[in-house]
């Protein structure tokens, strides 16, 4: 009879035990097989670090939680950014802006308004827009490759899964992605209020 607390303590421990272990979540990465990702991200990286986010590649968002930054920029202009969060149903929306297009040494960050449409119409428009779901312009063949131009870069993370993707002088394409790219900054753009670099 002396055993029975013995085998409960030790079968509560190993609950508790089992329980922590799976809490801890593997974060899954995706990212394009291109030449542009360790080069993009070498003037995303700091840019992020200076406006005080976090690297979007590591974090852990609770279940539920979404966030998306577009990134705008990677020829002669400053980069800049829009992180667009969802956590616990509440939106928050921070525009970013580095002082430099090369070597920054600081990034201005500033909160977003809501959107002028609302949170729900904005998000809705943005996913029928393809914002979630679009392909790496590499793996469609729709990259134009220009030097010095204009990029577009797309972060996600979402139910523990980081994904990333780029479109190059979208304006300059034919692909029907490039659209939906430029349809995204469009609504970005009318919906904060803000203007083009």
């Amino acid at each position: 009879m002396r055993k029975r607390p013995f085998i409960t303590a030790c079968s509560l421990v190993m609950i508790a035990v089992g329980l922590a272990t799976g809490c801890h979540r593997e974060m899954r990465v995706i990212l394009p097989k291109a030449g542009w990702e360790p080069i993009f991200f070498r003037y995303i990286n700091p840019v992020t670090k200076l406006s005080g986010q976090a690297d979007l590649r590591s974090t852990h968002l609770p279940a539920g939680d979404i966030e998306t930054r577009i990134w705008l920029g990677f020829g002669l202009s400053p980069l800049e950014g829009v992180t667009l969060h969802r956590s616990g149903g509440q939106w928050t929306a921070v525009h970013v802006k580095a002082d430099n297009y090369y070597e920054p040494t600081k990034a201005e960050r500033r909160q977003l308004s809501n959107p002028k449409s609302g949170w729900e119409t904005t998000w809705t428009r943005l996913v029928n827009e393809k914002l979630l779901s679009l392909p790496d312009a590499s793996e469609i063949n729709c990259s134009v490759g220009g030097l010095d131009g204009f990029g577009i870069v797309v972060e996600i993370n979402a139910d523990d899964t980081y994904r990333t993707y780029m479109y190059d002088m979208p304006s300059e394409s034919k692909c029907n992605e490039d659209k939906n790219i430029m349809a995204i900054i469009d609504i970005i753009f009318e919906e904060f209020n803000l203007k083009s670099s």
